[in-house]
């Protein structure tokens, strides 16, 4: 099974925060409520084999 990540991170700090998603969707969906949560945090997804996919900030999302 392959497995998403999220990360959070302040540009100098990088924070593994657990996901048991398996699909790219449910992932983005996951990452844009915690980005709304955290606001100070860039949340990352990636994927699993380590490659960024997408980032949030703030709620919206940003370029990687």
């Amino acid at each position: 099974m392959n497995t998403w990540h999220i990360i959070a991170t302040n540009r100098m700090d990088d924070v593994a925060l657990e996901s048991k998603e398996t699909t790219e969707s449910a992932v983005r969906e996951k990452a844009l409520q915690l980005s709304r949560l955290c606001p100070h945090a860039i949340i990352v997804v990636r994927d699993y084999d380590e490659n960024e996919r997408c980032a949030y900030e703030g709620g919206m999302e940003i370029e990687l």
